[in-house]
């Protein structure tokens, strides 16, 4: 997997990390559908209206971040990105990459002098103004373009698909354009029935306008899932690979297996977002991008290349002690990265001749 340089972004707000486990010693059985049906069995009981404090792995627990947190990613990769941010970016020529990484160093010393002067701009905004408002896609129709479909993985008892299908919903009511012209379904699932059955009946509680958008919550198993390749233009996950890799015999087979069936349904041009403790910028993080996220990337569709951005923590080096020129892998281990979104873009090859090719970029908050 090629692994490119790249400019340097700021993403607000920062994340509240929270890694599965602590240990191997203390990790429960993450990985077992069992687990999951007796935990959300145990934290609902009888009455979804009633749910436990929330509190790390309990009911109504944001693991990572929130959709908040989430949507200035999440609403543009169904929306539209802006041109810059899908720029073609996966050039074979490796005097290009090397005209490329220039320019972005010229543009990262920019950045930096900039830096100063964007800090006080935002300390004179007016406290309390939601600035992201300001920065969100508007509900437009694509042209030429079907409306489009998304899928989340695993989706557990708080889902992304949710926040997304309550924000879309809200910006139809400023708008012209019927939501369902934009996006046409939005399928959430899990393979706990328990946490499905819930949702469900959450769902079913709620008013809600005829005909308007809402998610579909379906019980599947994200290792064979029952669609054509090439359906959904957006596919998320957060936290199931992490889960998975709690059952030490099986987890990472399956975590390609996963990756490999979201790739296959993916449409062209689609995304696939991902949330991780596991970050690329760090040894064990960059050989799971490798090991896992590419293997199954290119084991569900290899008639593309796929494009990836690591949003993550990219932490700084303190050298201010002098002795402290030799590093180790423990170093590296021991800083406290912070979750990373992995957004997978699949494009079409240049060449239809060639291999499958994986470029990977890394943008920091």
């Amino acid at each position: 997997m090629k692994r490119q340089a790249s400019k340097t972004i700021n993403i607000e707000p920062q994340p509240k990390v929270c890694k599965p486990c602590n240990s191997e010693d203390e990790c429960p059985s993450y990985g077992s559908q069992n687990y999951w049906e007796d935990r959300y069995k145990n934290n609902y009981g009888n009455d979804v209206n009633h749910k436990k404090e929330e509190q790390e792995g309990e009911a109504g627990f944001s693991w990572y971040f929130t959709y908040e947190e989430l949507s200035p990613l999440i609403l543009p990769l169904v929306l539209g990105r802006d041109e810059e941010e899908d720029e073609d970016w996966s050039s074979d020529e490796e005097e290009e990459v090397e005209e490329e990484i220039e320019e972005i160093e010229e543009e990262e010393i920019e950045e930096d002098e900039n830096i100063a002067q964007d800090a006080e701009d935002i300390e004179d905004d007016v406290e309390g103004e939601d600035d992201t408002t300001q920065l969100l896609p508007t509900l437009k129709k694509m042209d030429g373009k079907a409306p489009a479909k998304v899928l989340e993985i695993g989706c557990g008892d708080v889902p992304l698909g949710n926040g997304l299908c309550e924000q879309l919903l809200t910006m139809e009511q400023n708008s012209n354009i019927k939501l369902k012209d934009v996006v046409e379904s939005i399928i959430c699932f899990d393979y706990s029935k328990a946490c499905i059955d819930i949702l469900q009946k959450i769902q079913s509680q709620q008013t809600q306008k005829k005909d308007s958008l809402q998610v579909d919550y379906k019980v599947h198993d994200a290792r064979k899932l029952p669609y054509e390749s090439r359906t959904f233009q957006l596919v998320m996950d957060k936290g199931t690979l992490d889960a998975m890799l709690a059952d030490k015999v099986e987890g990472r087979g399956n975590c390609v297996k996963i990756v490999s069936e979201a790739a296959r349904t993916l449409a062209m041009d689609g995304y696939i977002l991902i949330v991780s403790h596991l970050n690329a910028n760090n040894a064990e993080g960059y050989d799971w991008a490798n090991d896992i996220l590419s293997t199954g990337l290119k084991s569900g569709d290899s008639d593309c290349n796929w494009q990836i951005e690591v949003h993550g923590n990219d932490v700084e080096e303190e050298n201010d002690n002098e002795d402290d020129e030799n590093e180790t892998e423990d170093d590296d281990e021991s800083k406290n990265y912070g979750p990373a979104v992995y957004i997978c873009k699949k494009v079409a090859k240049r060449n239809k001749d060639n291999e499958c090719k994986v470029g990977m970029k890394f943008l920091g908050y």
